[in-house]
């Protein structure tokens, strides 16, 4: 389950305008000479399909390039993403019929008009963004949205092809199908209420929204960097990067869930074919499970076939297959889920068009809808149970069933719960459980019949060497016992422990020593460490109640017209006890979701045209003493990487920059040493500067992506991979203040500053959020609507000019450039209005700097003017000589009765 940081920040969230991605992607056919060519040529191109010896294939220019070498004769196909013209809807309404395909945002405006519709049914979690910052969405159903419980979680994927677009449709009408028959249809019913089920209609929006979010025309295989993200994920056989690309952000969205839920079932839908591909991909050898997955594919095809025409996931072996024995590929989401995550997953191709008509998507869904229902119930049989300890708190343990587990096939408990699931062929069974600390029991005789569940619930005994661990939880004020707090042992297979209403907990450990996390509604977070021996085996937490915040309003929703400045005001309150130290800040804030090592980088904001020196900070959090040997960085297009230093802090000496420079490069830092040994030892961090130039043209958030790679000491995973997400402030939306300190009971109003100069006529959504370092969050969504009028929409005469500021932004302390940024302006003949006899002579005119605040900062010109071109320095100080802070400032030109505002930036 997730264990959630609050992290201290105000984050801005906004719409922005994707374009289309650039990459090219072939799609082409050939022919093979034997099928051990497959082999070679699954490491270099993406193969869709294989017929015989005739192979569909897809590659980007490198990729293509590379296959053009080996001398094979092709031929290039039309891309299935450009055969047809399909049908949109940019409505939910527009949907009724599910024969459609909806634009991006119409997608997005279903998925939480399903939360909407049905809040204790539903919930949408967004696991992460694109490439291009599209949203991937999972509609989570269950009863029981609020807690864990003794469940199986249940996972369907559609269209991580982007181009392969059936499932994706098909899996917005099943989520739409399930929440409206909950209640109404017993076996729908029976499946919400006794599976967590996860739906994600749509894992590659880039690909599929490649011509843009208003048509799925054009939609590619890969994602925005041509990647095939089927071929992206760690390999049985291939390791950590079998494509040799990094890991895609799609990727490492889905690693991430699957590490932070215990998945038992899952599947994944794609195009071009119509069978079901079951484990392996990657390798000849068979799953543990092989006959049970023979049985449920079949199952799947045999209810496809009796629900469509004849001809319909007919092929191969009645509409099943082994994935190696049709073609083997490696990187592949299914034998990842099964190796790396003793999950159940498939691979099903349900259309042998690629981009369906819409009109075809009705029937489809009638082909399919008793499968779907089938494939679920799946997880309901076999055998489960919880795995627990004399406390009946639940354990961390792995369920291994004797002389049968090849290839990591046996399963794990949820350790918030103790439950486990295992599906498997009917016959009679011996399992051996065991949990760290505990000594390993044997059941026998396990019957697993057909279409059933047998429970077998298991209850360890400590081992005879462990160490008991007990004590309380407590309040430190009033001493009294806190009922329901949570204990978690970081960094070890140990199940998290809760207080019962005495605040009593208790652990069997070894001795060493243990990073403790406790948690408890209304208190502040503890960590701390501790030495656990026979002398030392009982411990009491003592937690303190914190500040909370209070906000008024809720929500702001402002109407402002274009080229205006207002202000309104929020109101912060310490409702908690203790002092609040808040933070605040008007910019973007991308949290990490990755467990282990990770990079930070100094700032979270960046402004176009600057040269700046960033910061990075690597963490080795390795559980299992891992030592880091090199770390990667790749830096986009528009971001040049002028020099860098080593990485410095770790133990075992410094990671040395490889000397790279220049636009859009991967730089890397190697630090092992001659002896083999890794320089970043377990819970050490190590620092580099990076000086960098951002292009005035750059728009958009800067992603950088990261790897860390270990030494392979310890297990799996030896390389890491994350993203640091860089946003530009927006400028129509600041504070005046970026922290505060409030007593209990106390209040403090902020401004907050709204500026349309520059903006167009339309509705702006941001989200300030407001936290404490300790754990409290508040949000509070804003929507700016930007209307137009006559007097806005006034052209004014082109008599006075007012031109932008360079540079912008500016620094007048900064080495290499000006000391200050020079502003110019433009006066005709029409403005001076000639009442003076002298020719050219104007009325007073006058250019001044105003803050946020509408106070006046500075006044550089007050004096009659010539017509003509006029420009002057800014130095960025005030009236009275002093400088001014960082931040943005407007300048105005008036003249007559005219005037002219805009904008610019100072930076120290």
């Amino acid at each position: 389950m997730n264990k959630i940081i609050t992290i201290i920040s105000i984050f801005i969230l906004f719409s922005l305008t994707l374009a289309a991605s650039e990459t090219t992607e072939f799609y082409f056919k050939f022919t093979i000479n034997s099928q051990e060519d497959i082999i070679k040529l699954t490491k270099i191109i993406s193969i869709d399909n294989v017929i015989g010896k005739e192979v569909y294939a897809y590659a980007n220019p490198e990729q293509f390039q590379r296959f053009k070498d080996l001398n094979y004769a092709y031929d290039i196909l039309p891309h299935p993403g450009s055969l047809i013209q399909p049908k949109m809807a940019s409505t939910k309404e527009g949907m009724r019929e599910w024969d459609s395909y909806p634009t991006y945002e119409a997608y997005i405006d279903m998925m939480y008009e399903f939360e909407e519709n049905f809040p204790e049914l539903c919930v949408i979690e967004n696991i992460g963004p694109s490439v291009e910052g599209r949203d991937l969405l999972f509609a989570r159903i269950s009863d029981n949205l609020e807690e864990a419980e003794d469940e199986p979680e249940f996972m369907f994927t559609a269209t991580m092809h982007g181009n392969e677009t059936t499932g994706y449709i098909l899996m917005l009408r099943l989520i739409d199908y399930l929440l409206e028959n909950y209640g109404v249809d017993p076996r729908v019913t029976n499946l919400v209420d006794n599976i967590d089920i996860w739906i994600n209609p749509l894992a590659n929006p880039d690909g599929t929204y490649h011509g843009g979010n208003q048509t799925v025309y054009g939609a590619t295989r890969f994602n925005a960097n041509g990647v095939d993200l089927n071929r992206n994920f760690p390999d049985p056989e291939d390791g950590p990067h079998p494509d040799g690309n990094q890991w895609q952000p799609e990727t490492v969205a889905m690693m991430d869930l699957a590490h932070d839920y215990n998945f038992v079932l899952s599947a994944n839908f794609h195009g071009g074919a119509e069978v079901v591909n079951y484990p392996w991909d990657t390798w000849p050898y068979l799953h543990a499970d092989d006959d049970w997955f023979q049985i449920i594919s079949h199952t799947y095809a045999d209810a496809a076939q009796a629900n469509s025409p004849p001809g319909y996931m007919d092929g191969f072996n009645d509409g099943i297959t082994n994935g190696y024995q049709w073609y083997s590929i490696n990187g592949g989401r299914q034998d990842y889920m099964n190796y790396f995550h003793s999950c159940r997953e498939v691979t099903i191709e349900i259309s042998n068009i690629m981009l369906l008509p819409a009109n075809l998507l009705p029937a489809h869904w009638d082909y399919n809808q008793e499968s779907f229902l089938l494939y679920m119930e799946e997880c309901l049989y076999g055998f489960r149970g919880i795995v627990s300890n004399e406390d009946n708190n639940p354990l961390d343990a792995i369920v291994y069933v004797i002389e049968h587990e090849i290839y990591n096939s046996e399963v794990f408990t949820d350790p918030e719960v103790g439950n486990y699931h295992r599906m498997i062929a009917p016959e009679t069974y011996d399992i051996e459980v065991s949990a760290w600390g505990y000594s390993t029991q044997i059941i026998y005789n396990i019957n697993v019949t057909d279409l059933d569940i047998t429970l077998v619930d298991v209850e360890l005994e400590p081992h005879p060497d462990a160490i008991h661990l007990t004590g309380l939880v407590k309040d430190i004020v009033t001493e009294e016992p806190i009922p329901d707090a949570r204990i978690e042992i970081l960094y070890e297979p140990i199940s998290p422990v809760y207080t019962n209403t005495a605040g009593e907990y208790s652990f069997y450990l070894f001795e060493d020593t243990y990073s403790f996390y406790v948690t408890a509604e209304d208190y502040l977070d503890m960590s701390i460490d501790l030495d656990i021996s026979e002398l030392n085996n009982y411990y009491d937490f003592e937690l303190s109640t914190g500040p909370i915040i209070g906000v008024n309003p809720s929500s702001i929703e402002k109407e402002m017209l274009i080229n205006e400045i207002s202000t309104e005001y929020l109101t912060i309150t310490n409702i908690g006890g203790g002092t609040l130290d808040y933070t605040i800040r008007t910019e973007e804030v991308t949290g990490r979701d990755l467990t282990g090592s990770y990079i930070q980088c100094s700032t979270e904001t960046f402004y176009p045209g600057e040269t700046v020196d960033w910061i990075f900070t690597v963490y080795n959090q390795s559980p299992d003493n891992e030592w880091v040997t090199d770390v990667y960085i790749d830096f986009p297009t528009g971001v040049y990487a002028n020099s860098a230093t080593d990485f410095i802090g770790g133990s075992g000496g410094d990671m040395l920059y490889d000397g790279t420079t220049g636009e859009g490069v991967e730089i890397n830092w190697h630090g092992e040493t001659y002896h083999g040994y890794g320089v970043l030892h377990q819970g050490e961090s190590a620092l580099a500067e990076i000086d960098v130039t951002i292009s005035s043209e750059f728009s958009g958030n800067i992603n950088l992506t990261y790897q860390i790679v270990g030494d392979e000491f310890g297990e799996e995973p030896h390389t890491v991979s994350g993203i640091m997400s860089l946003s530009y402030p927006l400028s129509w939306i600041s504070l005046n203040t970026s922290s505060g300190t409030l007593v209990s009971g106390a209040s403090e109003e902020i401004e907050i500053y709204f500026d349309t100069n520059g903006l167009e006529e339309g509705i702006y959504y941001c989200d300030i959020v407001i936290s404490n370092e300790s754990r409290h969050t508040v949000i509070v969504p804003v929507t700016l609507n930007v209307t137009s009028s006559e007097a806005d929409t006034y052209t004014v005469p082109d008599v006075i000019e007012l031109f932008a500021n360079y540079p912008n932004p500016f620094n007048p302390a900064g080495t290499g450039r000006s000391s200050g940024t020079t502003i110019s302006f433009n006066l005709t003949a029409e403005d001076v209005g000639l009442r003076s006899t002298t020719p050219g002579q104007a009325e007073n005119a006058k250019l001044e700097i105003y803050n946020l605040k509408g106070q006046k900062i500075k006044t550089l010109v007050d004096d009659k003017l010539a017509a003509g071109y006029h420009s002057v320095v800014w130095d960025g100080k005030d009236d009275t000589g002093k400088p001014v802070a960082s931040g943005i400032y407007m300048y105005k030109l008036q003249s007559g009765k005219l005037s002219l505002t805009k904008k610019m930036t100072l930076i120290r």
